[in-house]
């Protein structure tokens, strides 16, 4: 039974990890974002995306929307950790942190680094004749685990990555294999091979709390994983992005746009810009409402400026069906500038959406020109 355990917790870890690794066929999705997305959702905060975030997120066509999402997350995952609006800051002195400890911001050492925050503690055994290389690390509280944490890091044979022991594999893969040969041979305890080494006592006394710690797999492996502030499904934040994101849906059929826009005014500092989307009607589909035939169009908006998204917006419009040409009209207040502005039209009666792209520019229009709009025969 005792054997059974030491196989099955082991892969118990494996698996929990494995199942927060990015799926093998995102990797190609993620050598097309541009060099510094592919460090942030690779190297940076992998720990902490989801999944569904993951997918979301590589799904998205411009700085933009990227930049704007990634304000999202953060906003969610300061909520998750309890620390706010200092989570951001405070993540990113941790990344700062790992660069330094361990010349890179990934591996397990770095993940938990990363989640959990740097330890109160790090204790290093130096007995290299008897162990592999191993680290204490202890925390005087951990909110996954509680108070007087102890778990302990070994790098097998002394190279390649460390790992995370708990103490169903035996104390057997902390020792050199000529050590416990020794150990198993001691006639007693004083001849045990970890005597020689000028810190046993400590060793010792840490090796026990790491195995207090270390019976409980689900803990060690929730250790390097962010806990979970709301589940996945349409009503989760990356959902709801998405809902408002200019995206074209996998299955759309090509559905022609084009854009024209005037500012209108100025208002409370603001520009006054008027947009009008047209669209071919004999392209949309139908419904009937009374004697009415209608088309019903999704329109979802993005205006950014210098990479960085400054507003967003969703209409739903519910129209008489035209016979030649619909047009879409919306007003947006902003700031005097230039802006890009991306639109999406999703016909609900059928697969039909199209995305277009406009640069504009937010010029206030002068009194004499806004007094001769209204005052116009």
């Amino acid at each position: 039974m005792d054997a059974l355990l030491r196989r099955a917790v082991p892969l118990f870890l494996a698996a929990a990890l494995f199942a927060i690794l990015p799926p093998p066929g995102q990797a190609e999705e993620v050598k097309k974002l541009p060099d510094n997305w592919q460090v942030w959702i690779d190297q940076e905060v992998y720990p902490l995306i989801t999944k569904e975030q993951r997918e979301a997120f590589l799904k998205l066509e411009s700085d933009a929307q990227r930049q704007a999402f990634a304000e999202r997350l953060w906003d969610l995952w300061g909520r998750q950790t309890g620390h706010g609006v200092d989570f951001r800051q405070m993540y990113h002195q941790r990344l700062q942190l790992c660069r330094e400890e361990f010349g890179r911001t990934t591996g397990l050492r770095a993940r938990i680094l990363l989640i959990q925050g740097p330890p109160d503690d790090v204790q290093e055994s130096r007995c290299y004749q008897v162990f592999f290389p191993l680290q204490f690390w202890y925390w005087q509280q951990l909110p996954a685990m509680g108070q007087d944490v102890v778990v302990l890091f070994y790098q097998p044979n002394g190279v390649g990555p460390w790992l995370l022991w708990n103490s169903f594999e035996g104390r057997q893969s902390l020792y050199k294999p000529a050590a416990w040969t020794q150990r198993l041979l001691a006639s007693s305890p004083v001849d045990a091979p970890e005597n020689q080494c000028f810190d046993s006592d400590t060793l010792m006394i840490l090796l026990g709390r790491a195995e207090y710690w270390g019976p409980d797999p689900a803990s060690l492996s929730s250790m390097s994983r962010l806990p979970s502030a709301e589940e996945a499904g349409p009503e989760s934040s990356s959902a709801r992005f998405m809902d408002f994101s200019a995206l074209l849906p996998d299955n759309a059929e090509p559905l022609k746009l084009s854009i024209i826009q005037e500012p209108l005014g100025i208002q409370g500092g603001k520009v006054q810009m008027s947009f009008s989307v047209s669209l071919a009607s004999e392209e949309l589909g139908r419904a009937e409402v009374g004697d009415t035939e209608t088309v019903q169009l999704d329109v979802v908006g993005e205006i950014s400026r210098e990479g960085r998204m400054v507003d967003r917006f969703r209409y739903m419009f519910t129209v008489p069906a035209a016979p030649d040409r619909l047009d879409l009209l919306f007003e947006r207040f902003i700031r005097p500038g230039d802006y890009q502005l991306r639109v999406k039209v999703e016909d609900v009666h059928s697969e039909r959406a199209g995305v277009t792209e406009v640069e504009f520019s937010a010029t206030p229009i002068t009194p004499e020109e806004n007094t001769k709009e209204n005052w116009a025969p």
